[in-house]
């Protein structure tokens, strides 16, 4: 639940379980921006159990971050649904990403115009020029792992 307006949020923790309509109203996903962890966007989310971006994603919730996944497959991840295009009028704290340099060049433009707070770039995702574009637009670059970061508490 928001804590500025009350209204139920289907992308964050317990409430998913109990909400059974998944809503992807823009309104939402206004609101989102407020929680106090800000929202996740994990670009190249997997409904398979093995791939690095599930587990991400079922450990961003877990830990009461709110998470947006966006992916090429339709799916679930820890009760979020994964779409395949990032909702208008999302305001994002972190971008994480889970597609290789090849794959996140059609994102790239649409990452920049979210002006997230930072994007991390998993092992298998670095892209130098992408890295250096979003650095001087003043987003905070990481090269590192979300799950060590998750686990070490530097998330």
């Amino acid at each position: 639940m928001c804590k500025t307006t009350g209204r139920i949020l289907w992308v964050c923790g317990p409430a998913v379980n109990s909400w059974a309509t998944i809503n992807t109203d823009r309104s939402l996903f206004g609101d989102l921006c407020e929680m106090e962890k800000g929202l996740t966007l994990v670009l190249g989310a997997s409904p398979h159990a093995d791939r690095y971006s599930y587990l991400a994603t079922v450990r961003l919730v877990s830990q009461g971050h709110a998470v947006v996944a966006v992916g090429n497959r339709d799916g679930i991840v820890a009760g979020i649904p994964i779409v395949r295009t990032i909702p208008e009028g999302t305001r994002v704290d972190t971008v994480t990403l889970y597609l290789n340099p090849v794959n996140q060049r059609q994102w790239q433009p649409r990452i920049m115009e979210l002006r997230p707070r930072r994007i991390i770039f998993n092992p298998g995702t670095e892209d130098d020029t992408f890295a250096a574009a979003a650095e001087m637009a003043g987003i905070e670059v990481v090269e590192g792992c979300t799950l060590v970061m998750l686990a070490a508490g530097t998330y």
